[in-house]
């Protein structure tokens, strides 16, 4: 299992090299970005599982269009911590 202290400061020195003053800076690819989120979400979900929806909410999370439905759907907790995102896109 890694280290989230290692995990946190390997993506923090990424971020201290990126230039925000290019104009032209290249961008991933949607599909990309929607590929490697389920792949991490996939991988979070089966170390300890995910927040349900609600919470996500509640600590001030943005969701998407699918996630708000599912969140006022009279569904169970277990669904409401389904990644739903990974059915969707």
């Amino acid at each position: 299992m890694p280290d989230q202290g290692q995990d946190e400061k390997l993506f923090s020195q990424l971020a201290d090299r990126i230039s925000l003053d290019s104009t032209f800076a290249p961008r991933a690819p949607s599909r990309l970005k929607a590929r490697i989120y389920s792949a991490l979400m996939l991988r979070e979900s089966a170390s300890k599982g995910l927040r349900s929806i609600p919470e996500t909410k509640a600590e001030g999370g943005k969701l998407c269009v699918f996630e708000e439905l599912v969140r006022i759907a009279p569904v169970s907790t277990k669904m409401k911590s389904l990644n739903i995102c990974r059915i969707c896109h």
